[in-house]
């Protein structure tokens, strides 16, 4: 069984790569979807807005099970349970 720590970043990896999947995907099919419109039509552009649209849209359902997952680990464990503080050289004057 993995310690809280590892279980927590675990979660934290899944909800980073499903934001990246979203903002990512939404962002480059803005982009390939402007440069069909401003060239002539192009199908393939096309095809490659509506691939990084179903990425986004799939990133979207990766970010909501994430959620979830860290909620019931949440109530399981405590809100708290595996978060590190940050580690310095104590007070400073």
């Amino acid at each position: 069984m993995a310690s809280l720590i590892q279980q927590r970043m675990a979660l934290d990896r899944a909800r980073t790569r499903a934001l990246f999947g979203v903002w990512g995907g939404a962002g480059l099919a803005v982009v390939w979807a402007v440069g069909s419109i401003l060239r002539e039509f192009d199908p393939v552009s096309f095809v490659l807005a509506a691939g990084w649209v179903f990425i986004s849209a799939v990133s979207v359902r990766t970010l909501r099970r994430a959620r979830r997952d860290t909620e019931s680990f949440e109530d399981e464990h405590g809100k708290d349970a595996g978060k590190q503080g940050i580690i310095g050289r104590g007070p400073q004057p």
